[in-house]
């Protein structure tokens, strides 16, 4: 399993409903992928409870993208508008929230987000993190080291992200005096971290498990199906129990159809016909044994 996943059980625990971390007696907030769910977001900046509402992306070297950047919003606890934006985090993945500590103005916590959102990379550029995605955000501080982890949670307070299965995980409090004021730099392990989100958190979705309980060969295995063409989730579905199935890479039949020039969805009738063929002899060779 890769390291990032692994640490998931050590940095957050999965909290339930939201009462069980957040307090009603003061705001909260969420930031919200509004590109996604444009209806729905605009939707809820209508309903009782919003105090404030910022777009991530104003007065910043990425405001030509403002209006597909991501929004802020400043919510009563228990309100209508967090009831709503509740549901569009937890159900479809659109953002998460927390409750900073009273000490912490809304205004230097949205300059802490902003500073968030673009990183030095290993190769020496710069690389933007989509920071309100739960999938990268949960990439971001399994993988990251304890130093720039309190970095990134200090301001926050109480944080909490979806999971896979729509429920909520609240991450662990960080003590102050390990923060850092160190400039966003990505590690090596930052970077994979990111990139094997969304396969972790689509493996996760699909079977039920929580991400620590993703085997690393299945991420590799999947990895393997969209380098050659194969991406579309119906596709990919129909090929869990392949990726489940140890060796299946090594065929040479199942090499062969996936480095050929044929287009995906001929690619997955291939590989759909010979994951039947080991499946079947799997069973013959259970009966024989018994």
């Amino acid at each position: 399993m890769p390291e990032w996943l692994a640490r998931l059980p050590e940095r957050a625990r999965i909290s339930g409903e939201p009462e069980a971390w957040l307090s009603t007696e003061r705001p909260l907030v969420m930031v919200l992928d509004q590109r996604r769910a444009s209806e729905a977001s605009r939707e809820l900046l209508g309903r009782e409870g919003v105090h404030e509402h910022v777009p991530l992306f104003a007065a910043t070297p990425l405001a030509p993208l403002l209006e597909a950047g991501p929004w802020c919003l400043r919510l009563e606890a228990d309100s209508e508008a967090w009831r709503g934006g509740e549901a569009l985090c937890r159900e479809r993945r659109l953002g998460w929230c927390c409750q900073p500590p009273l000490n912490v103005a809304f205004a230097d916590l949205i300059a802490h987000l902003q500073r968030l959102f673009v990183w030095a990379d290993p190769q020496g550029g710069q690389s933007l993190v989509n920071l309100q995605d739960p999938a990268a955000l949960t990439a971001l501080l399994g993988s990251a080291e304890p130093v720039m982890l309190a970095r990134i949670l200090a301001p926050l307070g109480e944080l909490a992200t979806p999971t896979p299965q729509g429920r909520w995980q609240a991450w662990r409090d960080i003590e102050p005096g390990e923060a850092s004021d160190a400039s966003p730099r990505l590690t090596l392990d930052m970077e994979a971290a990111l990139k094997a989100a969304p396969q972790a958190w689509f493996l996760a979705e699909r079977l039920g498990l929580r991400l620590d309980e993703v085997d690393a060969a299945w991420l590799e295995g999947l990895a393997v199906l969209n380098r050659h063409g194969i991406t579309r989730a119906r596709h990919l579905d129909s090929l869990l129990p392949l990726l489940r199935q140890a060796g299946w890479r090594e065929h040479r039949d199942i090499r062969e159809a996936l480095e050929s020039a044929q287009p995906a969805w001929r690619k997955v009738k291939a590989l759909r016909e010979r994951m039947e063929t080991l499946q079947a002899q799997d069973r013959d060779t259970l009966e024989w044994t018994m």
